[in-house]
């Protein structure tokens, strides 16, 4: 994944004239925007070396691992739509060459949501995202909201929307999101 965002940035760079921000300190640490959070002043970006980056009012987090996906899950309140719409407008329209679900971590920040269930609140909408996602992104999931689902501890009606995600069954459906 990190080459293939390498990737992007350099093309988005070169072709697109955008300028990149450089990093306080780190002389060879470049990043440009991909996205303008609209409830606060985040700005979730890619890096020179691949890795997502986000700013917030006060400072910088490389997202590198699953439990830095916590910086960006404010991002789940916009709709997926209107990410993804934002990003094509500011690149796609560049070069064809890449895909909005391809250079923004929408499967990551809903993984960290599922996987560490901060919250209801944070789970519904990273729900939402999910129902967006592809059979490939779902079935990488599939095992987590099993788990939830299973999880007496976890609130009730999001257990109901995993079991109504997966035809009202018991169990999970895996078959669903093969490929």
């Amino acid at each position: 994944m990190r080459s293939y965002l390498k990737r992007f940035f350099d093309v988005a760079q070169k072709l697109s004239g955008i300028d990149t921000l450089l990093i306080h300190n780190c002389d060879n640490l470049s990043w440009i925007v991909l996205i303008n959070e609209v409830s606060s002043e985040k700005k979730l970006g890619i890096t020179n070396l691949g890795d997502w980056i986000i700013e917030t009012q006060t400072k910088l987090f490389i997202l590198d691992n699953e439990k830095s996906f916590y910086y960006a899950i404010s991002m789940l309140e916009m709709p997926i739509e209107l990410v993804k719409q934002r990003i094509e407008e500011r690149f796609l329209n560049i070069t064809k060459d890449f895909e909005a679900e391809d250079i923004f971590p929408f499967y990551e920040i809903v993984s960290y949501v599922f996987n560490y269930s901060i919250s209801d609140y944070w789970f519904n909408l990273a729900f939402q995202w999910f129902e967006k996602f592809d059979n490939v992104q779902k079935s990488r999931l599939v095992i987590v909201l099993e788990k939830l689902a299973s999880n007496t501890k976890f609130p009730q009606k999001s257990r109901h929307m995993i079991k109504k995600e997966f035809d009202g069954s018991s169990h999970l459906n895996f078959r669903k999101y093969e490929n």
